[in-house]
């Protein structure tokens, strides 16, 4: 019997696409279920109130064996990273993507419009320790100024932020030495460039590209289940289009991860969650500038419903 230790390149609802080595091989799971389940990386939920699928995504380890002529996942290797969205038929968090390096956010300005609110809450989805970048696409068009204070706010929160364009190539080899040789993954709202932007870092066309729904001017998913794309120093798990992210059950450590830039600014009570308590010195240090006023704005949407929560 042949034992091999694998990646999960792409799955299907009974079977997967497994890397090994530089080949790719089509595998089940042996027996009716895995034993045990890929876990929770940190403690960026509250595990006794959020339910978690666990089912394998693509980029996670497994062990394979082959025999009687097909190969079998036999068991799977500790997540070192996920990212988690809600899977509303399921009614569970499920991740959609594991073990990758550094995490790129990609956000539109122009057709579709750049939305703040799935930037300034994109990073609730994350689980584990990587490095992070916003990637702001589509340069060649003017940003609005309230585009430019959603990127520098993400600035001054500490995260990079890259500025490029798929049209006229600017910034795009930054964004390439900062993932080759690493495994990189691709978040983004539907209809943002980003399937156009990997066709121009890999140099070629890896992934169909869409149109925007005439009816909305919102994106159209053209990526349609999350993928693993290897070329050379190239790793990337791409993934379907997000029209925003759905954080539940956060715990506080995960919130202050999210929005380091509104949390130590001087409030009366170490605990206090920018809500309304008394002694909070939230609205004083927006007013003042010192904390992005739309990054406060959009945390506290994120807040006021119970669900989210922990």
């Amino acid at each position: 019997m042949i034992t091999e230790k694998g990646e999960v390149a792409l799955l299907s609802s009974t079977s997967f696409q497994v890397r090994i080595g530089d080949e790719l091989v089509n595998a089940v799971i042996k027996g009716k279920r895995l034993k045990g389940a890929p876990k929770v990386v940190s403690g960026a939920w509250d595990k006794k109130k959020a339910l978690l699928d666990n089912s394998l995504c693509v980029g996670d380890l497994v062990d394979l064996e082959y025999e009687s002529g097909s190969w079998k996942i036999t068991g799977f290797r500790e997540r070192l990273s996920s990212f988690v969205r809600y899977n509303f038929i399921k009614r569970k968090l499920q991740a959609i993507g594991a073990n990758f390096d550094v995490l790129c956010i990609v956000a539109s300005h122009c057709s579709p419009e750049m939305n703040s609110f799935f930037v300034n809450t994109a990073l609730t989805g994350l689980d584990g320790k990587c490095g992070i970048a916003f990637v702001f696409s589509k340069s060649d068009l003017p940003f609005s100024e309230g585009d430019l204070a959603v990127i520098d706010s993400i600035r001054k929160s500490g995260f990079d932020a890259i500025c490029l364009s798929s049209k006229s190539g600017d910034g795009i080899s930054e964004l390439r030495s900062m993932i080759e040789g690493r495994t990189a993954m691709f978040i983004g709202e539907s209809g943002g460039g980003k399937s156009t932007l990997l066709n121009r870092i890999f140099g070629r066309d890896i992934q169909a590209v869409g149109d925007l729904s005439k009816k909305k001017s919102t994106g159209c998913h053209t990526t349609t289940s999350s993928v693993l794309l290897c070329d050379g120093p190239l790793k990337v798990i791409d993934t379907p289009g997000i029209r925003f992210v759905r954080p539940l059950l956060l715990a506080r450590a995960q919130i202050e991860f999210c929005f380091p830039d509104l949390f130590g600014i001087g409030c009366k009570y170490a605990d206090c969650t920018h809500m309304g308590e008394a002694g909070c010195n939230a609205d004083a240090e927006a007013a003042s500038g010192r904390v992005s006023s739309l990054r406060l704005d959009d945390y506290r949407r994120m807040m006021s419903a119970d669900a989210f929560l922990s």
